[in-house]
């Protein structure tokens, strides 16, 4: 191809491998920049969801992935005497474990379990921390979140093991229901800090690589595209021979 004094003749296999590589950089900066704009709708429901006023955990009927981060009301009372220690939890740095409490409802007798916050590890591990709670009727206020059940462990989980409170390394809310033979509801309830009968609460929204990284990570691979293409037409375009 003549481009005035220049001629413009590359062959077929570099302009192939460039035509690959250049799709496989666009591909990568648009699924950047589609992942930024995901962390700005998750950080916006998130807003939009803390900012309402609670309901009753009766009344949710959503998924717990749709439901993450409502706020709940929850009448009944704690199975006061049967609580599990979800271990390897720290707090500024400190080893402990997030007080995992069974809660029945008043309303149908469905538990959920509710996060009471952290607290840290006794003199040793043999030496668990006081946290059974009176079961008396009440009414608590919390936040919604998901339960990771699939949490690889190393080992037993920890429900086999004999007497309450139970040291668990994750929790599987099966093994929960058939320990305390009434339904576990799929979602576990974060304790609000003003809530009484609760420990170290500090629930902050992790969103892990910011929406502005995502795109930084995009223009970054548009650019490498566009240079891509610069070096491609400068390597192949020649002065033409008189």
């Amino acid at each position: 191809m003549q481009i005035g004094a220049y001629k413009f003749s590359p062959s077929w296999f570099p302009s192939l491998v460039t035509l690959l590589v250049l799709a496989l950089l666009l591909r990568l900066g648009a699924w950047q920049w589609n992942k930024g704009e995901l962390k700005d709708a998750m950080v916006a429901n998130h807003a939009e969801l803390t900012s309402r006023s609670p309901v009753a955990i009766e009344t949710i009927s959503d998924t717990p992935e749709e439901a993450r981060h409502q706020n709940v009301t929850a009448n009944g009372f704690y199975l006061g005497d049967q609580q599990f220690l979800l271990d390897n939890r720290t707090h500024n740095h400190r080893a402990g474990y997030h007080v995992i409490s069974p809660f029945k409802l008043q309303s149908n007798q469905q538990v959920i379990l509710v996060n009471r916050g952290w607290v840290p590890v006794g003199a040793s591990r043999d030496s668990l921390p006081d946290v059974n709670v009176a079961d008396i009727q009440r009414l608590i206020v919390g936040r919604l979140n998901v339960i990771h059940s699939n949490a690889f462990i190393l080992g037993e989980a920890g429900y086999t093991v004999a007497g309450f409170p139970k040291v668990v390394q994750r929790l599987e809310p099966q093994a929960i229901s058939k320990l305390l033979s009434a339904q576990v509801l799929p979602y576990i309830l974060r304790l609000d800090r003003a809530d009484q009968d609760g420990f170290i609460r500090e629930w902050p929204a992790h969103w892990g690589i910011s929406a502005e990284r995502h795109r930084g990570y995009s223009v970054q691979w548009f650019s490498l595209a566009a240079a891509l293409c610069i070096i491609y037409i400068v390597v192949n375009l020649k002065r033409a021979r008189s």
